[in-house]
C-alpha cells in the first residue's frame, strides 16, 4: 500500500501516552519551577507588596433649587442663579479632584507622613477615587491606603470637607455674578435716570398728562350731565305746554283772560316752542290777580296755576338755555383739551413706556442680586449633598489577596514548568535528527 502525503507536511500520529510520558520524565523540573514561582509569590505578597486597606463614604447629591419657593420675578431671579450653580453627580465627582477640595481634605485631617510632614492635598488626592450615578444621584467615594487608620481618617472627613468647598465654589460663583449684576445694575441705574430726566422734562413743558387726562374725562362727563339735564327739561317743557295749552282754553273760554294776557301766553309758548337758545325776560309773565274779572274764586285759583306755569316754564327754559350754553362752552373747551391730549399724549407714552422698561430692567436685577444674597447666606452645601451612612473603620487588608496570588503562582509555575519540559523534549529531538 503505498502512502499518501498531502502537499509537503508528514504528518505523525502523537499518543496521549506519549505526552504523559514526556511529563512524567520532567516531573523534577516542573516541581522545581512551581516551587520557585510559589516561593516568588509568597516573597512577593507577604514581604515586596503592602497591604492596602479601604473605606467608603456614599454621598447623596441633590440639584441646589430654590426657586420653586418662590412665583414671578423672584422665581425667575433664583432660577437664574441655580443655572449657574446646579451640578449633576458626575460633576459632583469631578470637583471631589480639585485640589482646593483636596486642600480643605488635608486640613481637616491633619494628617501627617511617615517623615512626620503634614499630608497634601495632592498626596491624599492620590488615595480617593469616586464613582457618580447620575440615575441615582449617589456618589461613591473610596480612600485606598496603607496605613488602615488614616484611610479610615481620610474618608470620615470626605463629607463635611466637601460641603464646606461646595459652599465656597458656591459663594465665589456668587461673587462673579454679583460683580456681572453690578455691572448691569449701574447700568440699569444710569438708563433709569436718564429716561425719568426725560419723562420729568416733559412733564415740566406739557404739564401733567394724567391731570390733562382727569379733566378730559371730567369734561366728557360734564357734557353727559348737561345733555341728560336738557333733556330733562324739554321733557318737562313738553309737559307743561301742554298744560298750559289746556289751561288757556279753560280760562279762554271762561273769558277769565283778556286780549293782552292771551298774546302774552301765546308769546311764551311760541318762544318755548320755537327754542331760540335765548333766556326769557319776565315780559313773558302774567301777573294774576285773585279778585280779577267777576271775582270768582275758582277761576282766581286757575289763573294763579297759570301764573305759577308760567313760572315754571320760563324757569325751566332760563335754564336749559344756560345750560345750553355751558354745554357749548364745555364742548368748545373738551374738544380742545381732548385735541391736546391727543397731540401730547403718542409722545409721553413713549417716554412713559421707555421709564417703565428702565425702571422693570433696575428691578429685575436687584431682584437677582437679593436672590443672591439670600443664597449666600444660606448653607445650601449641606443641603443638597448628604452622607448616606458613615463609613466603617477598615479591619482587613483589601490586597494584596495572599491565597489568590498563591494560586496564581502555583498555576503559573505548573504551566511554565509543562511548557520547559515539552520545549526540553522538542529540543532533545530535533538535536537528533
Amino acid at each position: 500500500m503505498e502512502n499518501t502525503t498531502i502537499g509537503s507536511n508528514n504528518y505523525e500520529e502523537i499518543s496521549l501516552r506519549e505526552l504523559l510520558e514526556t511529563i512524567w520524565k520532567g516531573k523534577a523540573l516542573i516541581a522545581i519551577i512551581t516551587a520557585v514561582a510559589i516561593i516568588l509569590t509568597v516573597v512577593a505578597s507577604f514581604v515586596i507588596m503592602d497591604e492596602k486597606y479601604e473605606a467608603s463614604v456614599t454621598l447623596r447629591t441633590s440639584p441646589i433649587k430654590m426657586s420653586s419657593t418662590y412665583s414671578g420675578e423672584e422665581a425667575a431671579a433664583f432660577a437664574d442663579l441655580e443655572s449657574k450653580l446646579t451640578l449633576t453627580p458626575a460633576q459632583y465627582a469631578e470637583y471631589m479632584s480639585n485640589l482646593d477640595f483636596l486642600d480643605i481634605l488635608a486640613a481637616e485631617t491633619n494628617l501627617t507622613t511617615e517623615d512626620g510632614q503634614q499630608m497634601t492635598g495632592e498626596q491624599i488626592g492620590g488615595l480617593i477615587t469616586t464613582t457618580a450615578d447620575d440615575k441615582t444621584s449617589l456618589v461613591e467615594v473610596t480612600v485606598t491606603g496603607t496605613e488602615p487608620a488614616k484611610v479610615y481618617a481620610i474618608a470620615g472627613k470626605i463629607e463635611t470637607s466637601f460641603v464646606k468647598y461646595i459652599n465656597d465654589f458656591v459663594n465665589e460663583n456668587i461673587e462673579l455674578y454679583n460683580a456681572s449684576l453690578q455691572d448691569n445694575i449701574d447700568l440699569a441705574k444710569d438708563a433709569l435716570a436718564t429716561k425719568e430726566a426725560e419723562l420729568n422734562d416733559f412733564r415740566r413743558t406739557n404739564g401733567s398728562i394724567e391731570l390733562l387726562s382727569d379733566e378730559v374725562s371730567r369734561l366728557q362727563s360734564r357734557i353727559s350731565e348737561l345733555n341728560s339735564n336738557i333733556d330733562l327739561i324739554d321733557s318737562e317743557l313738553a309737559g307743561d305746554i301742554a298744560s298750559l295749552d289746556t289751561l288757556t282754553e279753560e280760562l279762554k273760554d271762561a273769558n277769565a283772560l283778556d286780549e293782552s294776557q292771551l298774546k302774552i301766553v301765546g308769546e311764551l309758548k311760541q318762544a318755548i316752542t320755537e327754542d331760540a337758545g335765548n333766556e326769557l325776560d319776565s315780559d313773558f309773565y302774567i301777573e294774576t290777580d285773585l279778585n280779577s274779572n267777576n271775582g270768582q274764586i275758582s277761576q282766581s285759583v286757575r289763573l294763579l296755576e297759570l301764573s305759577r306755569l308760567q313760572m315754571r316754564l320760563l324757569n325751566n327754559y332760563n335754564k336749559k338755555a344756560a345750560d345750553i350754553r355751558q354745554l357749548e362752552e364745555t364742548e368748545i373747551l373738551y374738544q380742545d383739551k381732548q385735541q391736546e391730549l391727543l397731540e401730547i399724549q403718542p409722545i409721553y407714552t413713549n417716554y412713559k413706556s421707555e421709564y417703565d422698561i428702565a425702571l422693570s430692567t433696575y428691578t429685575s436685577y436687584m431682584k437677582r442680586i437679593s436672590a443672591s444674597k439670600v443664597y449666600a447666606e444660606l448653607d445650601v452645601a449641606s443641603t443638597f449633598v448628604t452622607q448616606m451612612a458613615a463609613p466603617v473603620e477598615p479591619k482587613a487588608p483589601v490586597s494584596p489577596n495572599k491565597m489568590l496570588n498563591l494560586a496564581i503562582g502555583l498555576v503559573l509555575g505548573l504551566m511554565l514548568g509543562v511548557f520547559v519540559v515539552f520545549f526540553r523534549e522538542y529540543w532533545k529531538n530535533s538535536a537528533v535528527k
